[in-house]
Formats: C-alpha cells, structure tokens, sequence
C-alpha cells in the first residue's frame, strides 16, 4: 500500500500572529462524497457565518484560494 501526504487547509492571517487569530482566514478542501470543493472560514468570529476579508488581504486571498484549487482532485 502506498501513502501520500495531502495539505488540506491553508490559513491566511497577519505576520507574525498565532494560528487563534481573530482574523485569519482558513480555506480547506472538503468532500462530502460528491467530490472535492473548497470552504472558506475565520474561526475568531464564533456566531457568524461570515468572513471579513480587508481590501490589503484579497491578493494573498485570491492566490490561496488558486493555489487549493489546483490541490482539489477531479
């Protein structure tokens, strides 16, 4: 049997911060038997469903959620 190590989540956050950071950013490949699709969330805002994403961040954003894309399997 063959193993491979696969990076299912990435988490964008400011410089030098922790990863319990209000304001990081986590994109994950997930599937739910349908195939792999890609979640985007900010754990540091317990109640919401919604992610706060500052215009400075939206580069590094995109180019992460690019970069996950390519590692979700057909």
């Amino acid at each position: 049997m063959k193993y491979e190590t696969r990076i299912i989540s990435m988490m964008l956050a400011p410089e030098g911060e922790s990863v319990f950071c209000e304001s990081g950013i986590i994109v994950g490949i997930d599937d739910d038997s349908g195939g792999e699709y890609l979640t985007i969330s900010q754990e540091g805002y317990a109640g919401t469903n919604k992610i706060k994403i500052d215009k400075i961040e939206w580069p590094y954003l995109r180019a992460l959620v690019n970069k996950m894309f390519k590692e979700c399997r057909d």
